[in-house]
């Protein structure tokens, strides 16, 4: 499958209402469905930081320690640009 094929069209308030739906999950303490909800969001966005976040403490409360490892690994440059703002 080509980069066009891939794209999807995402309705307006879609990503908003996953990022909800993941948060209420870790409430709730739903860490897979969690997990799988802030997953599809990264999948949409690539460079949210919300569903980045919210994938690496469903990882944590899950105890899959090693994935939160290689993913903030592999995620913090992405994210490195939000921080550099700062300074």
């Amino acid at each position: 499958m080509n980069e066009e094929e891939q794209k999807v069209i995402v309705f307006p308030g879609t990503v908003q209402r996953l990022i909800e739906n993941g948060l209420n999950d870790l409430k709730g303490g739903q860490f897979e469905k969690s997990l799988h909800t802030f997953q599809e969001v990264i999948q949409f966005e690539p460079d949210h930081q919300e569903a980045i976040y919210g994938k690496w403490v469903s990882l944590l409360k899950l105890e899959r320690h090693n994935d939160v490892i290689q993913e903030a690994y592999e995620g913090l440059p992405r994210l490195g640009h939000l921080y550099r703002q700062g300074s």
